[in-house]
């Protein structure tokens, strides 16, 4: 591995990131005993839901996704 490019090393920050995250995950499930599985699963959709969103808005320069109206987003929530 020689020099990488920007992309590519953004690209392997959010791979560690993410092999940490779920690492964490998996060692700490021993621990939530009383954990609400439906709640704490709604809430990291609602998570990941906002991120994208986030992204989205970003990508399009604060008209939502490039090429899709900003008419769709409340159908698009809704699913």
């Amino acid at each position: 591995m020689n020099h990488l490019n920007r992309q590519e090393r953004t690209g392997a920050g959010l791979a560690a990131g993410s092999v940490l995250l779920v690492g964490g995950s998996v060692a700490a499930s021993s621990l939530l005993g009383g954990y609400p599985v439906l709640g704490g699963q709604a809430i990291r959709y609602l998570a990941a839901g906002l991120l994208l969103a986030a992204w989205a808005r970003q990508a399009g320069n604060g008209r939502g996704l490039p090429g899709w109206p900003s008419s769709d987003w409340p159908g698009a929530a809704c699913c």
